[in-house]
């Protein structure tokens, strides 16, 4: 599963000029990312195998797959989106200061709403939990072909830039 700058899109748009370091980031922060939603052990295997779309357990998990469990179609639309959100947060966190010696600025704009950094990390935090929800319930279908999956710890992005 390849992520590229080209998939920064909408809510989560991020501008990638010709010194932008995001293809860098990305190549990166992805391994740690992926190790994230799926824990240590898992995390390492899928990692191993990430760019080997013929070994269908991991596929199902990076690509997306449908079943039937409990007498109910399902559809999982796989790890990307949730990596995109993650690898998005923790980009904006590293690369978004802006002070200068009078303090921090912040642009005014006439004709539009400003969005500031923090809510934009909220935003995009509410929206990896809604997919890490999507993963841990296709997981749970699953359980005996991913017996190493543990769910790991992870921090909570507020409104607050805290």
């Amino acid at each position: 599963m390849t992520i590229t700058t080209a998939d920064f899109v909408g809510d989560i748009r991020i501008v990638a000029g010709a010194n932008s370091d995001l293809t860098a980031a990305i190549a990166r922060l992805k391994p740690d990312s992926i190790r994230l939603m799926l824990g240590r052990k898992l995390g390492n295997l899928v990692n191993a195998y990430a760019d080997d779309s013929s070994v269908a357990r991991y596929d199902y998990l990076l690509n997306g797959h449908t079943y039937t469990a409990d007498d109910e179609n399902k559809i999982y639309a796989g790890i990307k989106k949730g990596l995109l959100y993650d690898i998005y947060i923790k980009y904006q966190i590293d690369n978004n200061t802006f002070s200068m010696p009078v303090g921090n600025v912040k642009p005014s704009q006439e004709n539009a709403d400003n969005a500031s950094y923090g809510q934009k990390i909220q935003a995009a935090s509410s929206k990896y939990w809604d997919e890490l929800e999507d993963l841990w319930e296709f997981i749970s279908d699953f359980s005996d072909t991913y017996p190493e999956f543990e769910v790991i710890d992870q921090d909570f992005f507020n409104t607050f830039d805290l």
